[in-house]
């Protein structure tokens, strides 16, 4: 019987020692489990936020415009993101950002793809963002895609995609050592999401936990590793039966195993506690039975404090605790009762031993006995860095990287919050702000100088003496500003003017200095009304381009009949975009002759759009057009390439040794890659640069010319192209500029050989000129002779080389053989007919 007894007994003891080991192995992977999926959640919401700050732009801004400025201002932040795209309505991938690895994604048609078709369509019922089950990136790899869907008056407008890679994304909230020691396995539905090696004998330890995400249910499966298991347990429960068995071990004996067991399972804890140690996370359990309290060591080391430097006590979290958070965060036995479910998870905020704030994730499990609540076990996540990180992310979406100014997605709401906040007697008065010059500054000096410029102009706004209430920039070189003002126009018209003058001081960088200017468009918000916030910002706009056609440096005050100008100005760039795309534009070409000899010594390449609908337009029609639009440049590469490929076939028609002027602004003229590309283009036509009179203005040699300009004119030189100066003595080049830059030939303005045989001034003037030219042995020929006394009276001056309508107008392509062949078979110059 006494031995039955102890048998019994050992076998009771063995079984509860057994069960204790069970036990504490299954409440660290609980532990660690509701770690994990806490700060997976976490991590999943922090990316679904890019989404949603896209979204908000999209349906505050109405376009993307901007969409790479800001997709890469949010995707930077996170190595897992592979894509941020936007998505048509249609289910048609539009836009990509980044790029670079992305390209195979651009026009993919989602609709045709089950995974993602589903998901757009949820995303559209639901209003809400959507994500797939795992699926293959068109990018390559493995990954999940999200959706949100972006609404205009009720209306879809298209979808934001985020596309990212799931390994990359658990390893990080994993960890090196809790890899090492856990096993994870995350299902979307039955498909394999994340999978490390699972252990069979492992999985009666194994704590399963649904994580609803994105509109789907994720089960995530944490098990230890058996290597882990084996750690933590002792062979006590064995060696108990062996006592009872053998009734020759002494009590002593057990108690010691006990101690040395107490000590393995200490040193196993120990061994959890360093793998989450990574994962910035505190350990507490309050027993409102003994009221006793405890908090882990990492618990306090997240707070900057030893272990157990405070007391262990209700009270201690309590003075911790952030006062605006109190009242919703410390709750009664009685209140946790009566919360609904068994897991409460809270947001707050602990005071730091240094004095700041940690921002906490809790999750708590509440164990309810007897109609009252026992304990409140969890866990406490430091998540300040994510919500700094979401800061910075919100900051990224809503102001100007460069600058530091507001930046279009933010103005709106700042130009509403204003008027809201009431204008009295006064009104908001808006200036829209363009810089002068910033094309040709960042082409000659590079993308650096061009930035410099931009945080000075910034800088000098934001510090200007009228204390703007807005200042935001808004395009590449564009500013708007806002202040609240009861001023007359006439004070308005002095802020604008004052904002150009600080903008037009000399920048220092490095050792140079550069120079811009401004233009500005001015619009009032007469009233309260937010609907007129967008009305006054395009009023601004319309005035600014209206402002730019008018010169450098003016200030204007919009005017309804702007309006209908802008309009049609907005519609002529799409057109010419069109007509880029059509090869619609094209030279016309106007004959060049030498009176002495009759011969057809070139033609001067004026563009001309071959329209549609309206025929054959002249540069007048819309090359101003062009430069508002950033279109010009497109232009004349493709006139060039005209003018180029003409050159074999007026050769072909009698005009052997013709060349081709072109024009190049000065613009243009300072693009570092200008040389190459106009090289290439002759190369391609077969054509020898020599052929080919680079045009440029009298102006650009003194008033515009920079470092970059004048090497891409000596350039120009040496690869054999001819330059010219057009409209010669309209400007103001000085002599000595004129005699050391390689010019070929000037051409005298038509202004000033209009009339001239009956006016002494242009006589003297057009004298001086083609005498200057004789002297240093450059060319000259006269634009615009359209009589045949202006053509006598440059011949008794000894200028030989004319252009005009008394030649020829202007000719296309097709008209040119037949008017070189009718030129060479007249027997008089004088009879030509125009």
């Amino acid at each position: 019987m006494a031995a039955f007894l102890v048998m019994a007994v050992s076998l009771v003891i063995g079984n509860m020692i057994r069960a204790a080991q069970v036990d504490r192995v299954a409440s660290v992977v609980q532990t660690f489990s509701g770690v994990f999926v806490a700060k997976m959640e976490v991590q999943l919401q922090a990316r679904f936020f890019i989404a949603e700050l896209a979204r908000q732009h999209w349906q505050r801004a109405g376009d993307h415009s901007d969409f790479a400025t800001l997709s890469t201002a949010l995707t930077r932040q996170f190595e897992d993101l592979q894509a941020l795209n936007w998505v048509s309505r249609e289910g048609v991938i539009e836009l990509v950002s980044p790029m670079d690895g992305n390209h195979a994604a651009l026009g993919l048609d989602l609709t045709r793809l089950d995974v993602p078709a589903w998901a757009l369509r949820r995303a559209d019922e639901t209003d809400r963002l959507q994500i797939t089950s795992p699926i293959t990136l068109a990018q390559g790899g493995r990954g999940i895609a999200a959706y949100a869907p972006v609404r205009s008056d009720n209306e879809l407008s298209g979808f934001i995609n985020l596309a990212f890679r799931v390994d990359p994304l658990i390893e990080s909230v994993l960890g090196e050592d809790a890899a090492n020691t856990f096993n994870i396995a995350i299902l979307d539905d039955s498909d394999p999401l994340f999978i490390t090696d699972v252990d069979a004998a492992t999985s009666r330890f194994a704590v399963v936990t649904p994580l609803n995400v994105g509109g789907r249910t994720w089960t995530i499966s944490i098990t230890p590793t058996a290597t882990e298991i084996a750690k933590a347990q002792s062979n006590l429960d064995e060696l108990v039966l062996l006592i009872g068995m053998a009734l020759s071990i002494s009590v002593a004996l057990i108690l010691n195993e006990a101690a040395e067991n107490r000590e393995t399972l200490e040193r196993s804890e120990e061994r959890f506690a360093l793998a989450m140690k990574g994962a910035s996370d505190g350990l507490f359990d309050i027993d409102y039975h003994s009221t006793k309290v405890f908090f882990s060591p990492r618990w306090f080391q997240m707070l900057g404090y030893a272990p157990n430097a405070l007391p262990s006590r209700l009270s201690t979290f309590a003075e911790l605790l952030h006062p605006d958070d109190m009242a919703r965060v410390l709750k009664t036995p009685d209140e946790l009762y009566r919360l609904p479910g068994d897991v409460v998870e809270e947001e707050f905020r602990l005071r730091h031993k240094d004095g700041h704030w940690v921002v906490i994730l809790s999750r708590a499990s509440i164990l309810r006995r007897a109609g009252k609540v026992g304990r409140v076990v969890g866990t406490h996540v430091d998540i300040s860095e994510l919500r700094h990180q979401q800061s910075e992310l919100e900051r990224a979406a809503w102001t100007d990287d460069l600058t530091g100014l507001r930046n279009r997605r933010e103005l709106t709401a700042a130009l509403s919050d204003l008027s809201r906040s009431g204008l009295g007697d006064g009104r908001l008065a808006l200036f829209h702000v363009d810089l002068d010059r910033f094309k040709a500054v960042n082409d000659a000096n590079g993308h650096d100088a061009g930035d410099h410029v931009l945080r000075q102009t910034a800088d000098r706004l934001s510090a200007h003496t009228f204390f703007f209430d807005i200042v935001a920039r808004v395009g590449g070189d564009e500013f708007l500003l806002a202040k609240r003002t009861d001023a007359e126009n006439a004070h308005v018209y002095e802020m604008a003017t004052r904002i150009v003058e600080a903008i037009s001081q000399p920048i220092v960088y490095g050792e140079q200095q550069l120079l811009v200017g401004a233009s500005v468009g001015i619009a009032f918000v007469e009233t309260d009304d937010t609907d007129k916030i967008d009305e006054a910002t395009a009023n601004a706009d319309i005035a600014l381009c209206t402002s730019k056609s008018l010169g450098r440096g003016r200030c204007v005050f919009f005017e309804p009949g702007m309006r209908a100008a802008a309009v049609r100005a907005v519609e002529l760039a799409s057109e010419i975009r069109d007509g880029l795309e059509g090869d619609e534009f094209k030279p016309f070409f106007q004959p060049q002759i030498d009176t002495r000899t009759r011969e057809i010594i070139g033609f001067e390449a004026l563009a001309r759009w071959y329209h549609p609908k309206r025929g054959i337009l002249s540069a007048a029609d819309f090359v101003s057009f062009a430069e508002r639009a950033f279109l010009l440049e497109a232009i004349d590469d493709q006139v060039f390439q005209h003018a180029c490929r003409a050159v074999s076939d007026i050769s072909a028609a009698g005009a052997a040794e013709a060349t081709i002027s072109v024009n190049v602004s000065t613009a243009r003229l300072s693009n570092a890659k200008l040389v190459d590309k106009l090289i290439e283009t002759s190369r391609q036509a077969g054509v020898d640069p020599d052929r080919i009179r680079i045009e440029i203005l009298e102006t650009t040699l003194l008033s515009e010319r920079t470092t970059h300009i004048t090497r891409n004119i000596f350039d120009l030189a040496d690869a054999g192209f001819k330059l010219e100066l057009d409209d010669f003595g309209t400007g103001h080049t000085a002599i000595a500029s004129l005699r050391n830059f390689p010019v070929s030939r000037i051409k005298i303005d038509k202004s000033l050989i209009s009339g001239v045989q009956g006016d002494p001034m242009l006589q003297a003037i057009s004298s001086a000129v083609i005498d200057l030219g004789s002297k240093l042995g450059i060319e000259v020929l006269a634009e615009g002779v359209q009589t045949d006394a202006e053509l006598a009276f440059l011949e008794t001056l000894g200028c030989s080389q004319v252009q005009g309508f008394l030649i020829a107008p202007p000719l296309s392509m097709d008209e040119l053989p037949a008017w070189i062949d009718k030129w060479y078979g007249q027997s008089c110059l004088l009879t030509q007919e125009a």
